[in-house]
This record gives C-alpha cells, structure tokens and sequence, in this order.
C-alpha cells in the first residue's frame, strides 16, 4: 500500500475519504505508536544555572553532577510504564551532555552523560532517543548558513553512531533569536537524511516527517487529530529525497500551533484544489510535569500530581496522539 497519495481537483467526497484509507503508517511510525507514551528528560546546564533558555556563554565547569544514578532515571521509567526515553543531548545554550570533538562546550570523557543513559537503556530494554537542538547559541558559526550545517550534521553523526541504536530524534523548531537575531537555514533535507542512514529505525519527531507536534506544550490535543494529513508543498516524494518535501513538512508543524483543523474532511476539500499529498503523519503531545522543562527548585510545589499526569495521559492518547 502507499505512504502517500495525491488529491486531485476532481476528487469527490467518496473518492477523498477513499483515498485517506490508502495511506499507511511506514514501519517505524507503526512501532512509535505502539509505544504509546514516553518520557523526556530534560537535563543539562540550565539545572545548574537555574535558568530555562541558557545564553551559551556559561562556564562548562558549571555543570557538575554529583552521584548522577542514570540506571535510576531508567529504571522508574520504566517502572511507570513508558515505553520510550529521549534525552536532551543539547539543549539551545550548546551544551553537550558527550565529549563532542566539534565543541569544548560539553562534558569530559569521564562524565558522558548521554553514555550513560544508553547504558542504563540497554540494561532495562528502554528505547532511547536523542533530542539534539538545531539552535546553539553557543556555537559560533550558527547562522553562517552551510558552515553551520556541517557543525550540527557532525554532531547528529556523532550521537547515531556512537551511542546506537537509537530509536528516536527529536528536532526542536524553537529559536529566540528575535528580529534582529541570527537567522540559520537548515538543511532539513540532509540532517533527515542522516537519520535514516545511520537510524533507520528511527522516527524523526516535532519538526521532521515521521510525528508531528500537536502545536502547544500544554497537553492540549485538537477535537480531532488525524494521521492522515494534505502536507501543502510536498512533491510526493519522501522527505529525505526532496528538499521541498522536507521544508514542507517543517511548514506544516508551524502550521500545527495556528491551525485548529488540519485534516478534516472540508480540509480534505480545500487541499485537493491544490492537489496536495496525503502522508501518515500522526501527533505527539510534549507536556512537562512542571511549569517549564527544567528542574528549579522555586517551582518544586508546582509539579504536577500523579492525578493531573494521569488525566493528561487518558487525554493525550484518547485524542489519537
């Protein structure tokens, strides 16, 4: 059966919502649903600074866990049922929780943190994931265009192929740069490109073509969520074969935190009058258990009660995502 399908302008009702039916989930979609629910940790410099968005200028030093328990993380992880852990490799300041040969903004040998949790993964039998931001503000050639993108592809390599098999990447569309900030293109196009050559398992989350964001961070699904969705721009091809299938999913996810309806059968209408792919691109929620991502302890009397996550979770999963 295909991953994708055409609308044509003269598609009728009965021929659109056929064709919704003969679009599939690939493989690995079908293996990240099955897992339901998982688990982001989010850990780095800015649980030492007490900040949220790090600036990128803070002192490597800084980061300094004592007694850092990976196994621990992992094992109630997977006591409570997620069946997934993605970890923030980095995070917007740039800093490395490996010793990345591309940066001395990272860990010593001796401290890798992201070796650590892979660790811990295989010994519970964990999927990992990696979250590895395409914002650094700490990196000097962020926004020099093709220089950058060589930095960032280096570092994905490194995390694929040393800390493997990894089962998911997540791409961070966040930047807050401003309008007078540094503005980097992306080469979407070669950073999925890489995922699937040294991850092939891997789906590639929040900007990329495999899971969707659901466009908000507070746990909030849309009426309906659909996994079939008209991506407009998209030229049928995969999105790591075409460029302009890549930039168009990236697209579609900034559509994700404006759009109230992507894929309804009047959405399916308005599509096919400009004759747009189907692709199976179901939506994931990303909630935090606390105010913002990272840990401070002012806000250690705003973490969410096992009660409100487990409301959060029937709604998640009963809304399709």
């Amino acid at each position: 059966m295909p991953t994708h399908v055409q609308l044509l302008k003269q598609d009728d009702e009965r021929t659109l919502l056929a064709k919704t039916l003969d679009v599939l989930p690939s493989a690995r979609q079908l293996a990240w649903h099955d897992k339901e629910w998982a688990i982001f940790v989010h850990y780095g410099m800015n649980t030492y600074t007490d900040r949220e968005w790090g600036d990128g200028k803070e002192a490597a030093d800084l980061f300094c866990p004592a007694d850092l328990d990976a196994d621990e993380y992992v094992r109630i992880c997977k006591q409570a049922g997620a069946k997934q852990l993605v970890l923030t490799c980095k995070h917007h300041d740039g800093f490395c929780l490996w010793p990345s040969a591309y940066t001395n903004h990272c860990v010593k040998p001796e401290m890798d943190v992201v070796k650590a949790f892979r660790e811990a993964c295989t010994h519970y039998a964990m999927p990992f994931g990696i979250y590895l931001s395409p914002w650094d503000r700490h990196e000097a050639t962020y926004g020099s265009g093709e220089a950058y993108n060589a930095f960032y592809l280096a570092q994905l390599k490194e995390l694929l192929t040393t800390y493997g098999p990894i089962e998911d990447v997540w791409l961070d569309g966040a930047c807050g740069e401003g309008p007078n900030g540094k503005v980097q293109a992306y080469d979407w196009q070669a950073i999925i490109q890489m995922v699937r050559t040294y991850a092939p398992k891997a789906t590639i989350s929040s900007v990329g073509p495999d899971v969707r964001w659901c466009g908000n961070e507070a746990g909030k699904a849309r009426t309906s969520e659909w996994n079939v969705q008209p991506i407009g721009g998209a030229d049928g091809n995969e999105a790591e074969l075409s460029a302009k299938t890549a930039e168009a999913f990236v697209r579609h996810n900034a559509d994700c935190s404006t759009q109230p309806d992507l894929g309804s059968l009047p959405h399916l209408k308005q599509a096919a009058q400009e004759e747009c792919f189907l692709y199976w691109y179901p939506a994931q929620i990303d909630v935090s258990i606390r105010p913002g991502w990272f840990y401070h302890a002012s806000e250690n009397d705003q973490v969410k009660s096992a009660a409100e996550l487990y409301e959060l979770y029937l709604s998640a999963v009963g809304s399709n995502t």
